[in-house]
């Protein structure tokens, strides 16, 4: 009887594939292909821009119809995506001149690059600003109705900026560092320091580059 059904309704009786009785993905095919490159391109998209590309992609097309993000999102978690948190590169890293600096920087000889110096004689300097609220944590859980809401640090504080720089060499660890509150880092702050680690370097270790 089986047969019988299978050949009045789709005109053979070949055994169909096994799902499961998991419902199908509502986006198949060639949409399913053209989301999954969006979110190579576009890994921070909304549903709603997915729907917009789709419908580009498909125009003209009379079986088209838009997706919700329910559907969207059951359909990249059956392809292997999961949601976390992002970075974002700067467009001007992308850029020829900033790619061929970096590769230079990776694979030139000093001064040049670092593609012969031992990392033992690197020196790595960085800096960062820090400010009491955003520190502030801007998830959390609450009964159903009931807001999220926790008392702590709300208007405007003090920046707190740090310099440091650490060396590479395992036996030797030296350690460089500057604190200090207001303004940023300045070109004259960072020539200080910078003037602070070489004239201590003269006494221990020569041949020492700053990569910052």
């Amino acid at each position: 009887r089986r047969h019988v059904a299978l050949q009045n309704t789709e005109g053979h009786i070949r055994p169909c594939r096994r799902t499961g009785n998991n419902r199908a993905a509502a986006l198949r095919d060639r949409n399913l292909l053209l989301l999954a490159l969006y979110r190579i391109t576009y890994p921070k998209a909304t549903s709603a821009e997915i729907n917009a590309f789709l419908y580009r992609a498909n125009y003209g097309s009379i079986t088209f119809r838009f997706h919700s993000p329910s559907q969207i999102s059951e359909t990249e978690t059956w392809i292997g995506l999961t949601r976390k948190r992002g970075s974002t590169t700067a467009y001007q890293a992308l850029l020829p001149i900033n790619k061929l600096r970096r590769w230079a920087f990776w694979n030139l000889p000093f001064p040049y690059g670092i593609a012969d110096i031992r990392r033992q004689d690197m020196i790595d300097l960085d800096e960062c600003g820090v400010e009491v609220q955003s520190a502030d944590r801007h998830l959390g859980k609450s009964y159903v109705g009931k807001r999220v809401k926790q008392t702590g640090p709300y208007q405007k504080s003090t920046k707190y900026n740090l310099l440091l720089a650490i060396s590479g060499d395992g036996a030797n660890p030296r350690r460089w560092r500057d604190t200090w509150t207001g303004e940023g880092t300045t070109g004259l702050r960072m020539i200080e320091f910078i003037r602070r680690i070489l004239m201590r370097l003269d006494q221990v270790r020569p041949s020492a580059v700053i990569v910052s």
